[in-house]
């Protein structure tokens, strides 16, 4: 999470007055001023002023001036949008009790029960992104950055070249009945990735691995979609994800495979704030509260564009701040692969089924909707690969 503003909290004291004087300029995430951070800030003030309230009230403050005075010690660290919590910090501990309840649980009913999920399954459950896989650039790159570039998927170029006219020509398909023409998608199955060379790309190994270490045991290759962004792209008001988001799911992975050569500058490409990955947003069940200001952004993270050539591509956790650019002067086409945890789209699901009649967000992106399903096992997938290696050299 780069860069988050470390907690510079005085030791606690009994008096009120001093402890809320320090609270005010130290660990106040909800403060109005935070507002800055968020491209709807009207809104998001309206939603965090009584978490601020809860953070400030009696009942609160001393505590939480001790528990952050502990955790800044820890290495914990935060933002207006989040905050990161170090590979060795102690979730059992005192300390994080206290943030989880004071700051973390204390928004509305909808927040709490998302931000639980989200806890769980990317920050309680065990790590295992090390050990046995270290060899795997795709994942440490993950690890570290929230994204990892590929130069070459190692696909055939024949090949390639006969799946990107088999997903332009679906492209043009859906393009001919969407009213919007400037972002065009669709799920059609794709033929050609279901041929031997087809699996090379989503039975990718070292694909595979990194989204079982990344997401846990629940990792499933949810399905791809192949998107379009067309020349008549100029405004974010065509394209929402042109603003700077996460996705409100939590650690999941996008595997995108560039169908031509995509330049970073004027091809429309993905941007990703690196290192924002390892931030526990401050909510997720809002997607107001998902969207942030483009400057505020471009100050506090070092901002890359993921371009290539043709065969190319990236996967990167969407989970991190990342948008795709909306102007440009060349229309951009990809692949898309998803992977998710699946047991946390399940709970985000009932989360939304129980809370969506009382807040304007209706459900949860994940896994997507507009892609062809696969709903295959990461694992399960893995397994199978290594089951078949192991014949084919005993034979």
């Amino acid at each position: 999470m780069k860069p988050l503003l470390v907690l510079l909290l005085a030791a606690a004291t009994a008096d009120d007055d001093v402890l809320l004087r320090q609270l005010n300029s130290s660990f106040r995430p909800f403060k109005a001023n935070n507002t800055n951070a968020y491209a709807y800030a009207d809104w998001v003030g309206s939603q965090i002023a009584p978490r601020d309230a809860t953070m400030t009230d009696a009942a609160c403050r001393e505590k939480v001036m001790a528990a952050a005075t502990t955790a800044q010690r820890q290495g914990f660290a935060w933002n207006s949008v989040g905050c990161s919590f170090p590979a060795s910090w102690r979730y059992d501990s005192a300390a994080f009790s206290t943030l989880k309840n004071c700051t973390l649980l204390g928004g509305s009913p909808y927040q709490r029960a998302t931000e639980q999920i989200i806890l769980k399954h990317d920050h309680l459950r065990e790590d295992i992104t090390h050990g046995g896989d270290s060899g795997n650039a795709l994942l440490q790159n993950l690890k570290n950055d929230g994204f990892a570039t590929i130069d070459d998927w190692g696909l055939p170029p024949q090949f390639v070249d006969a799946l990107a006219s088999e997903a332009f020509a679906k492209l043009d398909e859906a393009a001919r009945i969407s009213k919007n023409k400037a972002v065009v998608s669709t799920n059609a199955k794709l033929d050609a990735l279901e041929t031997v060379q087809g699996k090379l790309f989503w039975q990718n190994s070292s694909l595979l691995s990194a989204a079982v270490r990344y997401l846990g045991p629940d990792a499933e290759l949810a399905g791809y979609e192949a998107l379009r962004l067309t020349n008549e792209l100029n405004s974010v008001t065509q394209y929402r994800s042109g603003q700077w988001h996460h996705d409100r799911c939590g650690s999941r992975l996008k595997a995108f495979l560039f169908l031509h050569d995509v330049s970073t500058s004027g091809s429309r490409p993905t941007q990703v704030a690196r290192g924002s990955h390892e931030t526990l947003y401050w909510s997720y069940h809002d997607m107001g509260e998902s969207r942030f200001d483009d400057e505020w952004v471009a100050r506090n993270y070092d901002i890359v564009s993921m371009g290539g050539p043709k065969g190319g591509g990236f996967v990167f956790d969407t989970n991190a701040l990342h948008r795709g650019i909306v102007k440009g002067d060349a229309p951009r086409s990809v692949l898309i692969l998803e992977f998710n945890n699946a047991a946390k789209d399940a709970e985000l699901a009932d989360a939304a089924a129980t809370f969506r009649s009382k807040h304007p967000t209706k459900a949860f992106p994940c896994p997507s909707g507009a892609q062809h399903v696969l709903g295959r096992s990461a694992r399960d997938l893995l397994m199978r690969q290594s089951t078949r290696r192991r014949r084919v050299a005993g034979d």
